[in-house]
């Protein structure tokens, strides 16, 4: 069976990778169980740019066939340029890297000045990297955001803590932004499989 190293260190972001590949010929592999960690820059502009940068490294430590990804939070009734846009800097809004609580913290603050709530899209962008000379990239376009959006919210929703995604404790989803997605989610499961054959 093919061999993917999935390129993260977050749990949650880990399992998620793994649930997108279910079903598909391919055995995945942990930076735990090769007992490495790799950090990349990450100061691309594009969650795209973050995710390649992310497979690159992944790459060249090990030398396998990598799978990373990489989301940009958008506020889409905000400006584009809006400050309070974090962009691909979910993580480091506040000037350096945060930690969960930070984060939690920072941004329910942020949603508390603009009124209690801000509607908002994870805008994901991911990188199948066999070799230098072949990578392929997936990237979800704004101007599809708006139907899988989000209330994130100046309050926790729920109790549940989920390590590496903090936010979720704040954000609201609708029946209809589930459904939506969940479409996004097969068209991702396509282009993974489609390109996954190539290993």
């Amino acid at each position: 069976m093919k061999k993917l190293l999935i390129g993260t260190t977050n749990p949650s972001k880990y399992g998620s990778m793994l649930q997108q590949l279910e079903g598909i010929d391919v055995a995945s592999i942990s930076p735990a169980e090769l007992g490495i960690q790799v950090d990349s820059a990450e100061d691309a502009r594009t969650a795209e740019g973050n995710a390649l940068e992310k497979a690159r490294a992944w790459h060249q430590t090990t030398g396998l066939p990598v799978l990373t990804e990489d989301s940009g939070l958008v506020f889409l009734d905000l400006p584009p340029d809006h400050p309070d846009q974090p962009s691909v800097h979910v993580r480091r809004a506040a000037g350096h890297v945060m930690t969960d609580d930070e984060m939690f913290d920072w941004f329910t603050a942020l949603a508390h000045r603009h009124g209690g709530k801000l509607r908002a899209a994870w805008q994901d962008a991911w990188c199948l990297m066999i070799d230098e000379d072949h990578c392929f990239t997936y990237a979800d376009s704004v101007d599809e955001l708006g139907p899988w959006s989000f209330w994130m919210m100046d309050h926790p929703v729920h109790d549940l803590i989920q390590p590496g995604w903090p936010l979720e404790r704040i954000i609201i989803r609708s029946e209809e932004s589930a459904v939506a997605r969940k479409w996004g989610r097969e068209r991702l499961r396509k282009w993974l499989k489609e390109n996954i054959a190539s290993l």
